[in-house]
């Protein structure tokens, strides 16, 4: 989809970017085969809002289809797209330690086999809490930016992370 929409802002000489976070940005990272239900990106211009909704509804899709719904999310420093290289679409994804710490942060049912496949594809199957508390604290360096996202006090943040990743840890070892 990205593609065709891609072919389209050309045809209309209009240039943009995205930086894609969520899922397909798993898929993009770790070759995963199955299928998104959107395209998560941190910020969306008009004028490829428009033309989503469009090819969007040609292709039957929901009307968000690609969204940026997940753009608070996003790591700081990462929360804008690339500059567009010109007519077209120009498009990032975040990289396999960003996503990794995003889905610590959301840390829902549904993102366990992407944590996995992430952890699998950096090489952190198997490893303790400390080295996934190492990647979240190194993609969000800023503890109360941190706290907010997770929703605890500032005082409760290292409580937090250690339960976050020690959950993770367990989800990502191997079996007995």
């Amino acid at each position: 989809m990205l593609e065709q929409l891609d072919a389209r802002l050309r045809a209309r000489g209009a240039a943009a970017s995205l930086y894609v976070v969520g899922g397909a940005a798993v898929l993009a990272v770790t070759g995963l085969r199955r299928v998104t239900r959107d395209v998560d990106v941190t910020h969306l211009d008009p004028a490829v809002l428009d033309e989503a909704r469009l090819l969007g509804e040609e292709q039957g899709l929901p009307a968000d289809w690609l969204n940026s719904a997940a753009g608070a999310w996003a790591p700081p420093g990462h929360r804008r797209e690339p500059p567009a290289a010109g007519p077209g679409l120009t498009v990032r994804y975040a990289t396999g330690d960003e996503l990794l710490a995003m889905k610590m942060i959301a840390l829902r049912t549904q993102d366990a086999p992407d944590i996995v496949a992430l952890a699998a594809k950096l090489g952190l199957h198997g490893e303790p809490a400390e080295r996934y508390a190492t990647v979240l604290r190194r993609i969000y360096p800023d503890d109360n930016a941190l706290a907010l996202l997770l929703g605890v006090p500032d005082d409760d943040l290292d409580a937090e992370i250690q339960a976050i990743t020690a959950a993770v840890a367990r989800l990502t070892s191997p079996p007995g």
